[in-house]
Parts: C-alpha cells; structure tokens; sequence
C-alpha cells in the first residue's frame, strides 16, 4: 500500500499503478493538463475529494467497485455547478454512483458505452438541471441510467434522458420532471440505429412529451423500445411516436399507466 497524507501532491507525467499497488489517498492529486493517471491496482474508496487538475484518471476494471463524482469535487449541496466534476467521473469508470444529494449541472452529461449511473434512490439523488440544457445524453452502446430523479429549472426546456443512435440501453427506476421542474421532453430516443432500449419502471412527470420517439434528419427512427411498467403523468403526450412519412418505428408499451394522450405524426 502506498499512502499519501494531507497535502497537494501534483503529477507532472502519465502514471500506471500496477494491479499490486493499493492506492491510499488522505491528500489530493492534482494531475496537470494532458496527464493520466492509470489505475490498476486497488484504491481506498472515500466520499472526499482526492483529484484536482485538468488531467485525467483511468479507473481500470477491478481498481474501485465504483467512481464517486465527489473524487472530483462534486459535493451534491445543491448550489455548487457539479457538472465537471461528475462528466471527469464518468470518463474515468464504467460504474458511477451517485451517494444521496442535489447535483446541479450546467451542461447535459455525456455517458459513455457500457457505463452505468445509479443513484441511492430517486427521492434521495437529485439531478438538477440550470441553462435548458439536457439532463444526460446517450450516444453509445448498453448504457443504463438507474434510481436518479432529474429535474429542469427552467421548465418545459430541454430534455432529460435523451437516448441518439444507440442501442441496448436501459433506463430503469428513473423520476423525470415534477411541478414547475419539467422537462420539453422526458425521455427521448431518436436516430438510427436506436434499437432495443427499454424504459422500465421510470415516473415522467409533467414533462410536454413524457416518451419521445423520433427521427434524426431523414434516418429512421427508433425500433423496438420496450415500454414496461411506468408511470406517465399529467404531460400533454404520455407517448409521442413521429413515424416520419415512410419510416416505420415499432415500439412494446406494456403496464404502463397514462394520464394523456399518444400521439403518432406521419410527416
């Protein structure tokens, strides 16, 4: 084990920590700009901040059962702009857990393939979103998003799960949107390919379009989203599906119940 005490240790050059090397950070790295650090072997998980800089940090499979954003400084206070800090936490790991707490973010989150983002619960870890922006953007494969509530602070803007070209990921246990916190769109998946991808057990509240389905452009749209077991609330269209003319997009919606209306365009 190597332990580092209180204090501001800066990394000047690319470093690899072996798979027998445990890492016990009480002090803080600050890894300078186009600097990596690459972990393989162990690191004592805290709740405290441990990286600084404009460096990175590879969290190699194995090292951590899971990334805090608070590693990077998020604190979760609901005042503090937390974006940075939780965006260095997803590209750094394939699971990011988010411990209770308010996370205000300035710009949409940009998860990456095969990674998970999973709150404590959906009362208790909140995504909050300022500027009208996203809450968390999908472009890649097998992505999964869990127990999170995201509100918008600028409501009836922007969207909070919004799933471009991808496949196979689930969005599960999910809280969207509430009184005067709602979101344009709740869940929108658009483009092709987006196959596959399914939303289950998630509560959309308010938001204009609970579930979006679209195209991009001229592509297609979506194709077998599975729809099972939400609650879509008191929005103008529970399910909006834009076929787009020619373009077929084929969808499973099962126990799921709705206050609104579907809504299917051929444009």
């Amino acid at each position: 084990m190597v332990f580092f005490p209180a204090g501001i240790y800066r990394i000047r050059t690319n470093i690899n920590v072996p798979k027998n090397v445990t890492l016990w950070l009480i002090g803080k790295f600050f890894i300078d700009p186009k600097v990596n650090i690459s972990i393989s072997g162990s690191l004592v998980e805290t709740t405290s901040q441990i990286f600084m800089g404009e460096g990175s940090v590879t969290l190699n499979p194995g090292s951590v059962k899971q990334a805090l954003p608070q590693w990077w400084g998020a604190t979760g206070d609901g005042t503090t702009d937390d974006t940075l800090a939780i965006q260095k936490a997803i590209d750094s790991s394939k699971y990011v857990f988010f411990p209770s707490g308010t996370y205000n973010i300035t710009s949409a989150l940009r998860v990456n393939s095969g990674q998970k983002l999973v709150g404590a619960n959906w009362t208790n870890t909140i995504i909050n979103v300022f500027n009208g922006s996203n809450g968390i953007e999908i472009r890649s494969l097998k992505a999964q998003v869990a127990d999170l509530k995201i509100i918008s602070n600028m409501p009836g803007t922007g969207t909070g799960i919004k799933i471009i070209r991808s496949w196979r990921c689930l969005i599960d246990r999910v809280w969207i949107g509430d009184e005067n916190l709602y979101f344009e769109k709740g869940i929108e998946i658009i483009g092709e390919p987006s196959y596959y991808n399914t939303i289950t057990r998630c509560y959309l509240r308010r938001n204009k379009y609970g579930i979006y389905l679209g195209r991009e452009g001229i592509e297609s749209g979506p194709n077998e989203t599975r729809i099972i077991n939400n609650e879509i609330l008191f929005g103008d269209y529970s399910v909006y599906i834009d076929a787009g003319g020619i373009h077929q997009i084929m969808a499973t919606i099962l126990k799921t119940t709705i206050t609104g209306q579907y809504m299917i365009t051929q444009v």
